[in-house]
């Protein structure tokens, strides 16, 4: 039997959104999975800092983060894409004069700019969940000593959000993600670009590659190959790419959905 690459998304894939749950179901199909020598990607749009040791206690053999960013294999970065600490110090600067509301994601923290003079209960949330993740942007960004591979914003009424998207336009990807989210990566990367990295390196074929995700920033990866998968839960414009459908995460949608490909 040829080996299989497949690529999952995290959250509304391997962990339920509403309870944060991974069923033993989905547990099991992945160590079956991998027992049959077929290899197992994470592609995910968090920074290494918030990947869960549950989810690391599943033994992927891969980490694609920060939407494409950087990659793990099996303990060795196979590339690692940073921003310049002079684009982080910038972005945050605009954000603050077009009051942006934003989390800046990093492999070691992540950024909220309790500082900026305005707030936004849909970040301070985020905040509160990150614990010791978290770490708080000082007044001072002479002091700040910012390093950050992406990050997600909202905008507000007061945001100055056509100047703001023309800048962002310019210099970074942009994906529109639900719930007035937008979650932003560098130019030239995506879940796409992640996978096709370790597809290349491993030399898998196309069409031995399956990807699953329930996200909007999940299409790049959904449309990068013929074995595309969404999750019950997926809104309209991300199943219609998709070759495959499955059942939701709760209801053991990976499992069956790995039975049904043969991959277990």
């Amino acid at each position: 039997m040829e080996r299989k690459l497949v690529f999952f998304d995290i959250d509304g894939t391997i962990v339920d959104n509403e309870t944060h749950i991974i069923p033993e179901s989905t547990k099991e199909a992945i160590r079956r999975m991998k027992e049959k020598g077929h290899i197992a990607a994470v592609n995910t749009g968090r920074t290494w800092v918030t990947i869960d040791e549950s989810i690391k206690e599943l033994g992927f053999d891969a980490y694609i983060c920060g939407c494409g960013t950087y990659l793990l294999y099996r303990g060795e970065w196979l590339f690692q894409n940073r921003l310049s600490r002079e684009l982080c110090k910038e972005t945050v600067e605009r954000f603050r004069d077009w009051k942006i509301p934003a989390f800046f994601e990093g492999y070691e923290c992540i950024y909220f700019d309790t500082n900026a003079g305005f707030t936004d209960e849909r970040v301070m949330k985020i905040y509160r969940s990150m614990g010791s993740v978290a770490k708080e942007i000082p007044c001072d960004l002479e002091e700040a000593n910012l390093n950050f591979d992406k990050f997600c914003l909202y905008f507000s009424e007061e945001s100055q959000k056509e100047e703001a998207l023309c800048w962002l336009e310019e210099h970074f990807f942009c994906i529109k993600r639900e719930h007035g989210m937008m979650e932003i990566v560098p130019k030239g990367y995506s879940k796409a670009t992640g996978m096709e990295y370790l597809r290349k390196y491993l030399g898998i074929l196309p069409e031995n590659c399956y990807a699953i995700g329930d996200s909007t920033n999940d299409l790049t990866m959904l449309r990068a190959v013929p074995n595309s998968i969404a999750m019950g839960e997926a809104p309209r414009q991300v199943k219609e790419v998709c070759r495959y459908q499955t059942k939701k995460v709760m209801e053991d949608g990976i499992s069956f959905i790995l039975n049904q490909c043969g991959l277990i």
